[in-house]
């Protein structure tokens, strides 16, 4: 199906499944072959070289090894406490 932009048509290029670039095992360029050609001459194609490049984003949240939550909220209390002291 074409998507047609002045006198092209357009299409749209898409991938089977997710990309994640923390996986090893997925690749970070992917570089195609592509030969088009005219629907009513075969013989007429063009080629072009498609280069996909999967860039990493910050997708994940942050992880701590311990639950720092309980050690931030004493240190807060213990700064209010001695503010409070010296007052």
């Amino acid at each position: 199906m074409c998507a047609y932009v002045g006198w092209a048509c357009v299409g749209v290029v898409t991938v089977s499944g997710r990309m994640d670039y923390e996986n090893d095992t997925d690749p970070k360029q992917i570089t195609s072959l592509l030969t088009v050609y005219e629907p009513d001459d075969a013989n007429r194609t063009i080629n072009a070289t498609l280069i996909v490049i999967v860039e990493d984003i910050n997708d994940n949240k942050p992880v701590f090894i311990k639950d720092v939550r309980n050690r931030l909220l004493q240190l807060l209390l213990l700064d209010v406490y001695r503010a409070a002291e010296k007052n």
